[in-house]
C-alpha cells in the first residue's frame, strides 16, 4: 500500500508529465490533481505546491502559479531545482526574464552542473541576452557537457549579428519585454510543450527586403522573433497589428527594429533548420 507522500510524488510526476507535454487535462483529471496536492500540504509541502503550481501555469493563472512556487521557495530557498522549477513555469507563461533571473539563482547556488547551464542558455536566448547565453555555452564547452550543433551555430550567428549592429543585451532584452507585457495586458499568454516550442528565433535573409505590418522595411540579414499562441489566425493577425503600433510608440533604437522582427505566431507553426533556434 503506497504511503501518502508515495502518492503525492506520483500525483507530482503526472503534473509534470501533463504540464511538459503542453496539455491541461481534463476538468475530472484536475480536480483530482488538485483535491490530492491540497491533502498533501502538511505531509508533502514541496511536491503539493508543486502540482498547484504546475496546474495554475496550465489554467494560466500567473498569479496562483507564483504564490506555490515562492512558497516552495520559501521552504528550500537554498535548493537549485525550486529556482529551477519556477523558472520553467515563468516560461510557460512568457515571462522570461523573471525566468532568466531564476536560473541565474539556480547556477549560484550549483555552479558546475550541466543541467542547469543548459537551462540558463535557453533562458537567456529567451529573455533576449545573448552575449550571457554565448559565455554559458562557453562554461558548458569548458566542462564538456553537451550543446546541440543547431543551436550553437544559431547563438553564435545571431550574436555576430547584433554586435556588428552594436545592439545591447539590454536593447534587446527591453524589446523581448515590450512585446510579452503587451500580449500580458491583452490576457494571452505565449503556449507550448516539449515537443512544440513557444519561441521561435530563425535568422532570416530577405534580399530585397520585407515591409513591417506597422509600416517601414527590413533589408539585410534581420532575426525573426516569434513568441507563440494557442490562438485563432485573425485573432493573432490582430494581436500583431496592436504589437506593431506599441512597439512604434516606444521608439526603440533603428538598429534595433532594422534587426529584430518581433511577432505573434501560431503554436505549431515552426520552420526547422539550423538557422532556428526553439524552446
Amino acid at each position: 500500500m503506497q504511503s501518502s507522500v508515495e502518492r503525492t510524488q506520483r500525483l507530482a510526476w503526472e503534473a509534470n508529465r501533463f504540464f511538459k507535454q503542453g496539455k491541461l487535462p481534463d476538468p475530472f483529471t484536475c480536480a483530482r490533481l488538485e483535491k490530492g496536492a491540497e491533502q498533501a500540504k502538511v505531509t508533502d509541502p514541496l511536491n503539493a505546491h508543486l502540482i498547484l503550481a504546475r496546474l495554475a501555469s496550465m489554467q494560466q493563472q500567473p498569479q496562483r502559479m507564483r504564490g506555490h512556487h515562492l512558497s516552495i521557495i520559501n521552504l528550500t530557498p537554498d535548493r537549485p531545482k525550486s529556482h529551477v522549477d519556477y523558472a520553467d513555469s515563468l516560461m510557460k507563461l512568457g515571462f522570461f526574464s523573471e525566468a532568466q533571473e531564476r536560473l541565474r539563482i539556480a547556477n549560484e547556488l550549483l555552479p558546475d552542473d550541466g543541467g542547469i547551464l543548459q537551462n540558463l542558455v535557453r533562458g537567456s536566448m529567451l529573455a533576449g541576452r545573448f552575449r550571457e547565453a554565448a559565455i554559458t555555452m562557453d562554461q558548458l564547452f569548458d566542462l564538456d557537457r553537451q550543446v546541440t550543433i543547431r543551436q550553437y551555430h544559431f547563438i553564435r550567428e545571431a550574436l555576430e549579428l547584433v554586435q556588428k549592429r552594436e545592439i545591447s543585451d539590454d536593447a534587446l532584452e527591453a524589446l523581448q519585454k515590450s512585446a510579452s507585457g503587451y500580449l500580458h495586458q491583452q490576457g494571452h499568454f505565449t503556449s507550448g510543450s516539449l515537443r512544440a516550442p513557444s519561441v521561435q528565433m530563425e535568422l532570416v535573409n530577405p534580399g530585397a527586403g520585407v515591409t513591417l505590418p506597422g509600416g517601414g522595411r527590413i533589408t539585410g540579414l534581420f532575426l525573426r522573433w516569434g513568441l507563440q499562441l494557442e490562438a485563432e489566425k485573425a485573432q493573432i493577425g490582430t494581436l500583431n497589428q496592436g504589437l506593431q503600433a506599441h512597439l512604434k510608440d516606444q521608439v526603440f533604437d533603428e538598429a534595433l527594429m532594422g534587426t529584430v522582427r518581433m511577432r505573434f505566431t501560431p503554436w505549431r507553426n515552426g520552420t526547422h533548420g539550423t538557422n532556428a533556434f526553439f524552446s
